[in-house]
C-alpha cells in the first residue's frame, strides 16, 4: 500500500480553481479554471473575497496572478 502526502490527497477540483490578477484595462478580475464562474471587481479585496468565498474559504483553492500577467475572462462571457 503506497502513502499519499496531503496535497496529493486532495481533490484536484479544489485546488487552485480560481485565479485572481488584472486584465488589460487594469480591472481585477477573478477566473474559474472550469470557465463556469469569475466576473470583473472594483479592488482587489473584493476579488479575493469572492473567489474565498466560492472556493468555501479553501485558501489553496485561489492563487494570485504575478502582476505584469494578465487575465482574460475569454469565452465565459
Amino acid at each position: 500500500m503506497e502513502l499519499q502526502s496531503q496535497e496529493e490527497a486532495r481533490p484536484p477540483s479544489r485546488r487552485n480553481r480560481f485565479m485572481v490578477g488584472r486584465d488589460e484595462e487594469g480591472h481585477w478580475v477573478v477566473c474559474d479554471s472550469e470557465c463556469l464562474i469569475g466576473g470583473l471587481f472594483v479592488n482587489k479585496e473584493s476579488a479575493l473575497h469572492f473567489a474565498l468565498h466560492e472556493s468555501e474559504k479553501t485558501a489553496d483553492g485561489v492563487c494570485c496572478a504575478a502582476d505584469d500577467e494578465i487575465l482574460r475572462l475569454g469565452n465565459m462571457f
